[in-house]
């Protein structure tokens, strides 16, 4: 699935207080319809290894959508996005 992040939000976690990542943007869901997503990035995690160079772009390009394929839905009734994927930058699209 393509997403398109509009922000990366560096923010403390609830549990232990250390930095992670929070990404927003938007996802099309089944009918096509433009709605509102997020998802969290811990470095401590195993799988922040398979997103270093996706926040590095996003990183970069802040004040542009940027542009993630090969996401997955982790909860859809929460709109969050499953930090276990290996995101693809496919696109970085001037706001």
């Amino acid at each position: 699935m393509k997403v398109w992040v509009e922000s990366m939000t560096p923010m403390k976690t609830q549990h232990g207080g250390h930095d992670i990542f929070r990404i927003d943007g938007y996802y099309e869901d089944e009918f096509g319809k433009l709605v509102k997503g997020k998802c969290f990035i811990d470095p401590n995690y195993d799988n922040s290894k398979d997103w270093l160079e996706t926040l590095e772009r996003i990183k970069e390009s802040r004040g542009n959508w940027v542009e993630l394929d090969n996401i997955k839905m982790k909860s859809k009734d929460k709109g969050v996005w499953n930090a276990d994927c290996k995101p693809v930058v496919t696109n970085i699209i001037p706001k």
